[in-house]
């Protein structure tokens, strides 16, 4: 390597460097931090990311826009028989229990976090601490935001194809804004849970919250 191709290579490594410390809000050489300067908070929870949806209108907007877009005319499933018992028992399903309501709430609750839920209750008699291997029937459904719920613990067995992946979940069911339901705290099986998450990089289990990038510019 020549030494002009040296220079240029160290040029280019420190302007990468410069701009990710930019990112971070670090300048003049780290000397300076904008974000403490600018009150920008570095550690963000959930809770803020839900603060900022619940309270904030262009939040709000962020979070509602595609999952609005996405469901508001229902899917169409077929399995290129025309009507066979298959899209039928589908579209019974869906009907029922309002499957397409349900999908676009959990959409919007995977957008404040890092995952979402969609908690669902069958009549296999077992309790939700326990494992489905019989179900007939699915009785209802409850979307959960990433604020209500987390990860009581993974699957450690390298052999196992859920390897890394939840195993049992804490989840909150009830609201936090009236008495007359008050939040209940319960142990959930993966199996009776449908893990959300979007914008994912080094795993299946957190995503990116659709927030963040744009937070600072919130607040």
């Amino acid at each position: 390597m020549s030494e002009n191709d040296e220079l240029l290579k160290t040029f280019v490594d420190t302007v990468q460097r410069i701009r990710l410390a930019g990112l971070n809000g670090m300048t003049h050489g780290g000397d300076r931090d904008l974000w403490d300067v600018l009150g920008y908070k570095k550690d963000l929870t959930p809770q803020d990311f839900y603060d900022e949806y619940t309270r904030g209108g262009i939040g709000q907007r962020i979070i509602k826009a595609f999952p609005a877009a996405t469901w508001r005319d229902p899917p169409k499933v077929t399995d290129g028989e025309g009507e066979s018992r298959f899209t039928k028992a589908v579209e019974e399903l869906a009907q029922k229990h309002r499957l397409w309501h349900y999908m676009s709430r959990a959409d919007r609750m995977t957008g404040i976090g890092r995952f979402g839920l969609l908690v669902m209750g069958f009549n296999d008699g077992g309790a939700l601490d326990s494992e489905v291997t019989r179900a007939s029937k699915l009785l209802w459904m409850r979307p959960v935001a990433e604020t209500h719920a987390s990860i009581k613990s993974y699957v450690k067995e390298p052999t196992s194809p859920r390897f890394g992946l939840p195993e049992f979940y804490r989840v909150e069911f009830g609201s936090e804004e009236t008495d007359d339901q008050p939040t209940i705290e319960y142990v959930v099986h993966h199996s009776r849970v449908l893990h959300i998450a979007e914008f994912t990089g080094q795993d299946d289990v957190f995503g990116l919250p659709r927030l963040e990038a744009a937070f600072n510019h919130l607040r």
